[in-house]
């Protein structure tokens, strides 16, 4: 069965990674499913490189793995080894956001995660990023945890990664101005049975 998932050409990989191909059994299988990259990705990470975002990968991956995977998916010019997470570095969860933010040399509250996971977004929140989910093996109900989710990288755009970062709240009462002066109103108090004049 794994012969039919793995090409020669990825199978090629493996062995430059040490990975012995013909030892790998049925429970590892799932490590090296066939990897194929979601529609809009590498148009995603081209527009983010062309406004100088930096990016990180993260993975449970272990190091060779993750290379492993980059090099057949085309994405390991995106990533560079100093901005590659895995689970060599021994991080937590936690850490390991805090860990990516680190090699992007930037606050966590200035970065965004995406992710396809209920549990990303928690993680993401509780180290105070942003966090946008990819609607994939969860269905859209079960991501509600996150900043907002797409279902393919080509529904999110500059603007809408923007927007994640804006600091005015709905909810917040704007200031009403005077349309003439451009001056704040002023309230004026209603009297009633209860008014005191002393107020």
């Amino acid at each position: 069965a794994y012969d039919q998932i793995v090409q020669k050409d990825y199978r090629d990989l493996l062995s430059r990674y040490n990975i012995d191909v013909d030892k790998i059994d049925e429970e590892q299988e799932e490590i090296f499913p066939e990897v194929q990259l979601k529609e809009g990705v590498k148009d995603w990470l081209n527009t983010l490189n062309e406004v100088e975002l930096p990016v990180v990968v993260m993975s449970n991956l272990n190091s060779a793995q993750l290379d492993t995977i980059l090099e057949a998916t085309g994405l390991s010019s995106y990533f560079p080894p100093d901005k590659r997470v895995s689970s060599d570095n021994n991080y937590s969860d936690r850490s390991e956001y805090l860990g990516a933010a680190l090699r992007v040399e930037q606050r966590p509250e200035k970065c965004v995660v995406f992710d396809n996971t209920p549990i990303a977004a928690t993680v993401a929140h509780d180290v105070t990023m942003k966090c946008v989910s990819l609607v994939d093996h969860y269905a859209r109900y079960e991501l509600l945890t996150a900043d907002f989710s797409v279902q393919d990288l080509r529904d999110i755009n500059l603007v809408s990664l923007n927007k994640l970062f804006d600091e005015r709240n709905d909810m917040d009462l704007e200031l009403e101005l005077d349309m003439y002066s451009g001056l704040k109103k002023e309230d004026r108090k209603v009297k009633t049975d209860f008014y005191d004049d002393d107020r």
